[in-house]
């Protein structure tokens, strides 16, 4: 590999050259040489110590072109202010906030977002937001509005109480109907289901229910 340098900046041989009345691809050793070319010799960098870099650049050595290293302080890092911080802060909390299991979201309402504070917004399945002191996730996607609270509104919203055997509630269609395996209270019996999807009540249904003594 052959280069020159023009103001202290490497240029590369070019892979084709017009030299007296011939045209050269690929250009021989000795017609680069004679254009002014020579060999380009690189080297590894060394290890930065801490708190510095190695910079590269590039010095004609005889008929040779050399890579050498400099090394150079690091450029000073800004650091962040007290808004991006803060910034940081609540986005980390906010992610950690949004991976709690109900179970444990149910006894700390008040970190996650009030239902006034998302009125105007869209809302998408499993959102879960503070209001009247309890907290409800979103069973059906919507844009919420002034009307609506969670607790006028079953159809979209549904309050996250988690207990063993919690009493029994009716469904208002397949997003919070009974699964298999959930665990109801019903007329002060505990009741397991049998089936998904499960919308009617053991009294209702026998078949969908198991009667746990």
């Amino acid at each position: 590999m052959k280069g020159k340098l023009i103001n202290g900046v490497l240029q590369y041989a070019p892979s084709t050259v017009i030299y007296g009345n011939t045209k050269y691809r690929p250009v021989p050793d000795e017609v680069l040489t004679a254009l002014g070319y020579k060999d380009v010799v690189t080297t590894p960098a060394p290890e930065p110590a801490e708190g510095m870099q190695e910079v590269s650049s590039w010095e004609e050595v005889g008929d040779e072109i050399v890579q050498v290293w400099t090394s150079v302080p690091l450029p000073p890092q800004d650091a962040p202010s007290e808004d991006e911080t803060l910034r940081a802060l609540l986005m980390f909390l906010k992610g950690q906030t949004e991976a709690l299991p109900d179970n444990e979201a149910q006894d700390m309402p008040e970190l996650f977002p009030t239902w006034t504070s998302m009125i105007g917004k869209d809302v998408a399945l499993g959102v879960r937001v503070y209001d009247d002191r309890k907290l409800w996730k979103c069973v059906q996607a919507h844009t919420v509005q002034e009307e609506w609270r969670p607790e006028l509104t079953p159809a979209l919203w549904v309050r996250v109480y988690v207990e063993e055997w919690p009493e029994w509630v009716r469904p208002t269609g397949s997003a919070d109907a009974y699964m298999t395996g959930d665990k109801v209270t019903y007329e002060g019996a505990h009741y397991v289901s049998l089936i998904d999807y499960n919308t009617w009540s053991p009294e209702e249904y026998s078949a969908g229910w198991k009667l746990v003594e």
